[in-house]
């Protein structure tokens, strides 16, 4: 079974090429689930001091419609997680009178996911709730959540996020988030993030006063794997990701129609928060309020192999904040920027290098004679190294195979075609596509490495 995404306004039914067309086969492999308790759709608690729940229990959820669920001190380990899952069905939780549908609190080595049913992509749909879809807090750590299906949220789809606490709890130092694996999830019609994962204040400490005490700064998360997930019309920042020391990891994505309130900083496709290190690879971000991607310079960051389709500043930009890494770098290399209204990549930071090579940028505004300055930029006393880069005003001049459908393969005879410089060691040795570039010659400009037709 296919499922084909129609995106209302586009006039067409995206491609596989595009990465829009979703199998179901790869989405769900409908697991055989030994189950070893069900809640019926009246149970809306199961709290494992109360009612103990093992490691590697399998939880059936009765399919049906129950207004919220709340999952808390379920701990399994790391072998032996807990499965929390749809039984034979599709289960329906949503209501305009609870803060969050789906609320875990302190629960550690479990999974959350729609995949009960070999039939449905999403088991678990997530409708309605007067703040978040999936809240995940109070010192949760090491989780999987997918095959989800979320809206109607008034904020954030997935919250995944521990915030300091006034008796020290929860701060810095005293609590860290490892493990947290949001996929192949479907969030769309929110009111603020899709996906909300971190604190937003690694930097200066989060800016309110919470019991008396001020300047909490929020606790680290490490191991971050944001991937395959499908975002659409959302009121702030598609996905943001905060707080992330390390081993962060945002890929295939499909991001479009963000930051829809139009509220100032809040409208990016996605953004790599407040001391955040990591990757940033294959995502197709359309139709974001601002930027594409927004960084907010710890350093150490690699954007890669992502197309951009009309953000409405810059397709991706970077600043810094305190904490940056000293020296820490920032490398975007082989992403297709479509029809940015600035920039391709404007960058404001200036803790370490700036490195934009091997990208292509297309807009009506550039200028073929301008040089390089046309497509990335730099301020603020920021270093950027930018070389072997396409820029045009006509899309028609790079030969894409259908840049209508967001298909931006390339074809025989685009100019982008053995023009870039090799990148072998930079951990950029497959395209969009997957598929391998040269180690030894001139690789091709953009998100995709060209392939012949077979003979």
């Amino acid at each position: 079974m296919n499922v084909s995404l129609h995106f209302p306004g586009w006039g067409r039914t995206a491609s596989v090429a595009a990465g829009l067309v979703v199998s179901a086969a790869t989405l769900c492999s409908a697991p055989r689930y030994q189950f070893t308790r069900t809640l019926t759709a009246d149970r809306l608690l199961l709290d494992g001091a109360m009612d103990p729940v093992q490691p590697g229990e399998v939880i059936g959820l009765e399919p049906g419609e129950r207004p919220h669920l709340v999952l808390r001190n379920l701990h399994g380990t790391r072998q032996r997680p807990i499965i929390i899952t749809n039984q034979g069905g599709k289960v329906r939780i949503g209501s305009e009178n609870v803060a969050a549908a789906i609320l875990v609190d302190n629960c550690s080595h479990f999974k959350l996911t729609g995949d009960g049913d070999p039939g449905l992509v999403y088991g678990i749909e997530v409708f309605r709730a007067r703040g978040q879809g999936v809240q995940i807090d109070n010192f949760s750590t090491d989780y999987e959540v997918c095959h989800l299906e979320i809206y109607g949220a008034g904020f954030a789809g997935i919250m995944a996020k521990t915030d300091p606490q006034s008796n020290g709890r929860a701060v810095r130092g005293t609590f860290t988030q490892y493990s947290t694996h949001l996929h192949h999830n479907h969030v769309h019609d929110v009111g603020g993030e899709a996906f909300y994962v971190g604190n937003s204040f690694w930097a200066s400490g989060v800016p309110v006063v919470i019991a008396g005490v001020s300047g909490l700064f929020p606790a680290d998360l490490v191991g971050v794997y944001v991937h395959d997930n499908i975002v659409e019309r959302t009121g702030f920042d598609g996905i943001q990701v905060g707080c992330a020391l390390e081993d962060c990891h945002i890929y295939r994505n499909v991001v479009r129609d963000t930051g829809l309130r139009n509220v100032l900083h809040q409208r990016s496709g996605i953004q790599i928060g407040e001391g955040t290190s990591g990757t940033c690879h294959g995502n197709l971000i359309v139709n974001a309020s601002t930027n594409g991607i927004v960084m907010l310079g710890r350093g150490n960051n690699l954007v890669y192999n992502n197309v951009i389709v009309n953000p409405g500043t810059n397709g991706i930009y970077c600043d810094d904040r305190p904490g940056a890494i000293p020296g820490g770098y920032i490398r975007i290399y082989h992403n297709t920027i479509i029809n940015p209204a600035h920039y391709g990549f404007l960058t404001a930071n200036s803790a370490g290098p700036n490195e934009f090579i091997n990208n292509i940028v297309v807009g009506p505004h550039l200028d073929p004679d301008g040089g390089e300055g046309r497509a990335a930029r730099a301020e603020d006393g920021a270093r950027l190294l930018a070389i072997h880069n396409i820029w045009r005003s006509d899309v028609t001049e790079l030969r894409f195979a259908d840049p209508a459908r967001f298909d931006f393969r390339l074809t025989a005879g685009s100019p982008a075609i053995n023009a870039g410089t090799n990148l072998a060691g930079r951990n950029v040795d497959e395209d969009r596509a997957g598929q391998h570039r040269s180690a030894d010659k001139a690789n091709d400009v953009g998100a995709y490495e060209y392939q012949a037709p077979p003979m």
